[in-house]
């Protein structure tokens, strides 16, 4: 017997791709950007026109009319602006989802390329000329300080990190930017090293490396924590042209002028190039989604991908009129793909599927083809195949040698359909019983005989599977499930099950048993009893025919049409058929291998298909988006509701689902409380109310793969609809009797409360201003005296004068005292008389200095001010011929201010502090406002509040 491998070329791994037609004015004009926004609508650019799309339907936002030639170059989405650059440099700005007209927020003279926000969200636009500008909160345009090197002005694309740097390709290569206070830093981040220095590309991916796509130069990344380039990866340097680069889901996609498609580990810069006739051989953007998916974006095309999380490996047997069903599949220890089909056995590895190899043996006592029907890879490395009437193949843990055993080495019979074991021991289901077998030390295996055969009324056996307790579990043809514990056969189990055919068992992470049944779904053990999932759960088919644990929380269900992925612990069920090309399998039994990697291989009559992070996969779920809420056939805001008028009752509602993997694929229940009593499931993007009732109403609606809508996402509208006023006239009556007497009672109770207030505030006032007088008036009367017997001493005409003055205060004082404000005029005469006596003690040594404009003259001002001002000023500073002091009134930042300069008294009198406390106080209850004092050390400065008449509390009431 002699084994061997021979190579076969093959087609690669193939990307599943959802092609969305643009619409037919987008096609005309061609797709110049796109951009996915933090919603998940999809925005395209083209000349004249934005169009928002939401994978069903596109809303065209077009340019103002004098812009209508132009081509959009960059769209941008942050907060609630839409930003738009142009090709002729203009930069427009739209409230987003609020309205559809464009404003021109500023022309910067040279085509905008990209618009991008930084970790502290300020907004950058760069420019192919012009250099980068800084968006302002205020929407100003802040140019940026162009670099040294001329050509570092023309730039292609921004990007920013995690520590606030913005960075920018150009055609000087690449450079840094930074935001520090009000000054932008500019750096050239240069390496002679470089391939090239025309950077058209740049993206940042989650551990801080900034992908670099270059003109001639292929790939390169900047360590932006280490601050270093790392081109060592030289597979994508022979990449021309790049115009767009893309990290999604661990790989970098990078978009070419001319050659299509790429993407690249970062892991090991394994390059892989996709011919799918679909993708667009120029590329004019990649974006990753909000879905987890991938947009390929050209002039013309539109193009979803779920990326390498989902792979297809087509015909792989080299003979295109070869069937292509997978019988059986695994994963070997060496990360081989194993797989049978009518032609054979074959194997690949999943990095580098391009050259197949097929597994050949040449026996001259065989007669015809081998068909295998499972494969197995034991603990020691052996690898094993169960086949149609020629028993069991084990391959060498190296691959080089191949046994057969069959009946005469004691397997029960010559027909394997599943083979399953732990340590050294094996068991073999097959047509004619359980065989069990034991690898002993040198490789031998000896055979031993189960004792389980059917016979007339039991049917042979589909299934074995060993559990985490060692239980060995049997599928059969139509006696149930079975069990042998502890060496005992355990059958009859579960009577309950609908259906006695059991295809497929398996363990989750948990240790609970699953079943898989056809035609009545699938089992879980639960303890001691069964738990069924249906379609009515979700699946998508009752078909199944396979199970495989998987490592994350779900379980892969494997069916006639699609795959299904099970939360363990939620049972909710995530359909994947259709939405990514996987529907119509018809898989064979053993088709369907999960490995510690997290990878799953499902096989199908269509190849077989890779699921990469399948706990990723499963959570997501179509995004609700409520595009429109029409009222009497009039847009009204659409996510706010409101209250309508009785007239205001047809009510529609336009939605849809954001699942660019399949949107017909969604299903959609929705419900009006209010008028509906149960949900509503549909497929429709409009629901219509017409002529509803006066009342409160919450319309919902939820969307979800299947008919379960577990976990799934929803939006909500609540509005109200008015009764007319011509319904329950007395109910109107009775309201509004009861309304005008509750508003008159609450008017008194306010009423009341002022009135209280205000005469609170009264008698606070006039206990105030007569502390004040009592505080001010005889310590005055005694300083006056003082003065008036030295004048009298010494100029009697003068000290009649004198007398005069000293009069005519007190009789002014006499005349406000019940004033609570009087005008600045006539303070400023209080103000002079008290000067007026003050200098004829302390002469010229004593001056005051007034600079009010006449306008300021008709302010108001509580009474004797700025006299007791006047009067702190003399009493706390020496006032001699070397040392005059000078008060000075003048109206400065809306407030009259009182100065005089600080020359402390040696022996100052004593200061109650009750003065300016006073003053502080009258100005807080007559106008609310606050005294201002400041002691500067020089100068001491108070400002008091310009009183108009309006400003009067008293008056305003």
């Amino acid at each position: 017997m002699v084994f061997w491998l021979s190579g076969i070329a093959a087609k690669g791994q193939e990307l599943y791709l959802r092609s969305y037609t643009p619409a037919p004015y987008i096609g005309q004009n061609k797709i110049t950007c796109s951009f996915e926004d933090a919603s998940g609508l999809m925005h395209l650019g083209t000349k004249g026109a934005v169009y928002r799309f939401d994978g069903v339907y596109y809303q065209a936002i077009p340019l103002p009319d004098s812009l209508q030639t132009e081509s959009v170059n960059s769209i941008f989405v942050t907060g609630d602006i839409l930003y738009a650059g142009l090709s002729n440099g203009i930069l427009l700005q739209m409230a987003y989802l609020q309205s559809l007209d464009f404003a021109v927020l500023c022309s910067i003279g040279a085509p905008v390329t990209d618009v991008i926000t930084d970790a502290a969200g300020r907004c950058w636009l760069s420019s192919y000329g012009r250099g980068i500008m800084v968006i302002g909160t205020d929407g100003t345009v802040m140019p940026v300080e162009p670099p040294e090197n001329e050509a570092g002005l023309y730039v292609y694309d921004l990007e920013s990190d995690y520590s606030g740097n913005v960075w920018a390709g150009t055609d000087a290569g690449l450079f840094r930017y930074r935001m520090n206070g009000e000054r932008i830093t500019t750096m050239s981040i240069d390496d002679p090293k470089l391939p090239d220095q025309i950077i058209k590309a740049l993206e940042l991916d989650e551990h801080n490396r900034l992908w670099i796509g270059f003109q001639e130069g292929g790939v390169c990344h900047y360590l932006v924590d280490e601050e270093q380039y790392d081109c060592s990866g030289t597979a994508s340097q022979s990449l021309p042209d790049i115009t767009s680069l893309c990290y999604q889901a661990g790989e970098l996609w990078i978009g070419l002028a001319f050659g299509g498609l790429y993407s690249m580990s970062p892991q090991n810069g394994r390059l892989t190039r996709y011919e799918n006739q679909a993708i667009p051989r120029r590329i004019i953007a990649l974006g990753q989604s909000l879905l987890g998916g991938l947009w390929i974006i050209g002039s013309e095309e539109i193009l979803y991908s779920p990326g390498r999380q989902i792979l297809f490996y087509g015909k792989q047997t080299g003979n295109d009129n070869d069937k292509n069903d997978i019988q059986a599949l695994i994963q070997d220890n060496k990360s081989f793909v194993w797989y049978a089909t009518e032609q054979g056995l074959f194997r690949f590895h999943p990095e580098h599927p391009e050259t197949l190899q097929a597994a050949e043996w040449f026996n001259p006592t065989a007669q015809g083809k081998t068909y295998f029907t499972c494969l197995y890879e034991d603990k020691q490395g052996y690898l094993w195949a169960g086949t149609f009437d020629r028993g069991v193949m084990r391959m060498s843990p190296d691959r080089s040698t191949v046994q057969f055993f069959d009946e005469s080495n004691g397997l029960t019979n010559n027909n394997v359909l599943r083979i399953d074991g732990y340590d050294n021991n094996l068991w073999f289901a097959t047509l004619g019983g359980v065989s069990a077998a034991k690898t002993e030390t040198g490789g031998k295996v000896v055979f031993a005989d189960a004792g389980l055969h059917p016979d007339f009324n039991q049917a042979y056996y589909y299934t074995v599977f060993v559990d985490s307790k060692r239980r060995i579990w049997l599928g059969t043809d139509g006696n149930g499930p079975q069990l042998i514990e502890n060496g005992q056969h355990l059958a009859g189990l579960f009577p309950e099950l609908n259906d006695k055919v059991v295809y497929s068992i398996t363990e989750d992470q948990e240790g609970r048993i699953w079943m898989a049944v056809p035609d009545d779904g699938l089992y879980c053990l639960i303890e001691d009893s069964l738990r069924r999932i249906g379609v009515e759960d979700g699946l998508v088919s009752a078909q199944i025919t396979a199970l495989s644990p998987t490592k994350s929380n779900y379980l892969m269900v494997s069916g006639y049409e699609g795959i299904d992925l099970v939360n363990i612990y939620t049972f909710a069920v995530m359909g994947h058929y259709r939405s990514y090309g996987i529907n119509d399998l018809k898989p064979d039994l053993n088709a369907l291998f999960c490995n510690e990697a997290g990878d799953c291989y499902a096989g199908s009559q269509r190849g077989i298909i890779r699921l990469s992070n399948v706990g990723e996969l499963a959570n997501r779920k179509p995004i609700m988006h409520l595009s429109e809420h029409n009222v009497n056939l009039s847009p009204v805001n659409a996510s706010v509701g409101g209250k309508f008028k009785n007239s205001e009752n047809h009510h529609v509602m336009r939605y849809t689902a954001i699942w660019y993997p399949a949107p017909e694929d969604v299903f959609y229940r929705l419900r009006m409380q209010g008028l509906d009593t149960s949900w509503q499931l549909t497929r429709d993007h409009e629901a219509v109310y017409p002529s509803l009732n006066p009342g409160n109403y919450y319309w919902e609606a939820e969307a979800s793969l299947n008919r379960n809508f577990i976990q799934s996402d929803g939006i909500g509208v609540a509005f109200s609809i008015e009764k007319p006023l011509w319904q329950q006239w007395w109910m109107w009556l009775l309201v509004l009797i009861a309304v005008a007497l509750l508003v008159y009672w609450m008017f008194r109770i306010r009423i009341e409360k002022l009135r209280l207030v205000e005469l609170q505030k009264q008698k606070q006032a006039e206990f105030d201003y007569l502390l004040l007088r009592n505080q001010v008036n005889p310590h005055f009367l005694f300083n006056s005296f003082g003065t008036l017997i030295s004048v009298i001493e010494n100029d009697k005409q003068q000290a009649v004068a004198y007398v005069e003055k000293l009069s005519d205060y007190f009789r002014n004082l006499l005349q406000y005292r019940d004033q609570q404000l009087i005008s600045l005029t006539e303070e400023l005469r209080l103000l002079e008389t008290y000067i007026f006596l003050q200098q004829q003690r302390y002469g010229a040594n004593l001056n005051i200095q007034v600079d009010i404009h006449q306008n300021y003259m008709i302010s108001l001002i509580p009474p004797m001010s700025l006299q007791m001002l006047a009067e702190n000023a003399v009493k706390h500073n020496r006032i001699t011929k070397t040392s005059p002091l000078l008060i000075s009134i003048s109206v400065s930042d809306g407030s009259l201010k009182i100065s005089n300069n600080i020359q402390l008294r040696q022996s100052p009198e004593k200061s109650t502090g009750l003065g300016l406390q006073n003053i502080t106080d009258r100005y807080r209850l007559i106008i609310g406002r606050e005294v201002m004092v400041q002691n500067t050390g020089n100068e001491f400065i108070v400002r008091l509040p310009i009183i108009f008449s309006h400003d009067n509390k008293s008056t305003d009431r």
